[in-house]
């Protein structure tokens, strides 16, 4: 598998907004900006300007479309956004580190939650053995 290009990764990094686009028009394959925009709860303008640019709040080159994770279609009834395989990608191994994340999040909740049951029995003196 090739890797991915550092490009990619800062355009995805630098915005919360570009990432959740990206993860949107990946399952959805091919959508309209209403479409993302409906799906993320982002405003549509902000939804293009992630995907297209708006400087200077979104650089062109960083956008998604500048980078290559997403294709611009123009169709007699709209333009339409498809995910490209770098695209698809990228959305697999961010959805991958997410989940990743996201365990590790629910084993460290966990042990907190027994350690710090355990460290509340110690307070109140009770000495019996843990269950």
């Amino acid at each position: 598998m090739r890797p991915i290009p550092p490009s990619h990764e800062r355009s995805v990094r630098r915005s919360r907004v570009r990432l959740q686009v990206l993860l949107a028009v990946s399952s959805l394959g091919e959508a309209y900006i209403g479409q993302v925009s409906r799906l993320t709860g982002i405003p549509w303008p902000r939804v293009k300007w992630a995907l297209l640019g708006h400087p200077p709040q979104y650089r062109v080159e960083l956008s998604l479309v500048g980078v290559g994770l997403v294709r611009e279609k123009i169709t007699p009834a709209g333009t339409v956004f498809a995910i490209t395989s770098a695209g698809r990608r990228k959305a697999r191994s961010i959805t991958q580190a997410l989940a990743r994340r996201g365990s590790t999040r629910e084993r460290v909740a966990a042990h907190v939650q027994v350690t710090g049951h355990l460290r509340d029995r110690a307070a109140a003196g009770d000495r019996s053995p843990a269950p």
